[in-house]
């Protein structure tokens, strides 16, 4: 190996820092204000001041410009904050609103009532005897019944004349009354 002087190391250093200042400062562009210029590729057919062919239009050429892709507005307030919760999943649903009562007033039902009788008033038998009678029927059945007589365990004979048997519903001891028919 050559010895070098000790010398020759810091100025090749120094040479090399100062080419690589004097480059810098040729091809910054001093003169344009802090304005780098474009770089033409080889291969495109613009010029360096042109705009490129796959650059997007600016202002309202570009809402109307067919073929090109669009982005969507970011949210400001999701833009704003980096630690907000984000996910897949849409947010659940609100809770309903709280319920509110309502006084109610409770109605009683109704006191029960007696069924509609089922017998027809037919006739009398010796109204003016010491025990006279009278004839109901029930579809094909014929009673002949007394004043006190129960009828099928649920109904009691209470009077009767000509026009109507009066009978008491045993179950609820509701009075009704059997009409003589015209017919």
């Amino acid at each position: 190996m050559s010895q070098r002087p000790a010398w020759v190391r810091p100025v090749v250093l120094a040479a090399a820092g100062a080419a690589t200042f004097a480059l810098a400062f040729y091809f910054s562009g001093s003169g344009n204000d802090g304005v780098v210029p474009s770089v033409a590729h080889a291969g495109d057919a613009t010029t360096p001041d042109a705009p490129r062919a796959d650059a997007a239009p600016a202002g309202p050429a570009a809402a109307t410009a067919p073929g090109l892709p669009t982005r969507g507005k970011i949210d400001q307030s999701a833009a704003k904050d980096p630690f907000a919760a984000r996910g897949w999943l849409a947010p659940p649903p609100p809770p309903p609103p709280p319920m509110t009562t309502v006084a109610t007033v409770v109605v009683p039902p109704p006191p029960p009532a007696a069924p509609p009788v089922p017998f027809r008033f037919v006739g009398l038998l010796e109204e003016k005897s010491a025990k006279p009678a009278a004839f109901i029927a029930k579809g094909d059945a014929l009673f002949v019944v007394h004043v006190g007589d129960v009828v099928e365990s649920t109904y009691r004979v209470e009077s009767f004349d000509s026009a109507q048997v009066v009978v008491t519903y045993l179950p609820l001891k509701q009075r009704q009354t059997i009409e003589a028919t015209g017919g």
